[in-house]
């Protein structure tokens, strides 16, 4: 952290490098660095772009995850209402050819009916009037 601190304030500063001996003074106030420490806070930069990196990596490949799941479940919910639709369509022809056939016949058991009443009203008045005799 202190060095997140440290990388924030180099960078908001004016920059000044100076390389100075032991035992010189500093020809301006701030904070000075060693060459061990200049390499473990470019170190960390370093390290944090990569930290950085894999939790993006990693939070792309958890949404593709979550993505290609939906897609999954979306295919699946379209091809069951695909083989719904299809029932539905069979189920639709069989009711029309049996109404096609009921209607067709219908004629034919209109007259079969119409003169089966006349058949059998007239063998009841030929039983009443045979009877009368």
């Amino acid at each position: 952290m202190i060095l997140l601190y440290t990388l924030v304030s180099i960078a908001l500063a004016d920059p000044h490098v100076v390389t100075l001996n032991e035992g010189q003074p500093a020809p301006f106030s701030g904070t000075l660095f060693n060459k061990d420490a200049v390499a473990a806070v470019l170190a960390e930069s370093g390290a944090e772009k990569e930290r950085c990196d894999a939790r993006v990596e990693l939070e792309v490949e958890k949404s593709n995850v979550e993505l290609r799941k939906d897609l999954e479940y979306a295919e699946a919910e379209f091809e069951s209402c695909e083989q719904a639709l299809d029932e539905l369509r069979e189920n639709h022809i069989d009711l029309t050819k049996r109404y096609n056939r009921v209607s067709a016949a219908k004629p034919y058991i209109f007259s079969g009916g119409f003169l089966g009443g006349i058949a059998l009203t007239l063998a009841v008045v030929y039983a009443v009037d045979g009877a009368q005799q």
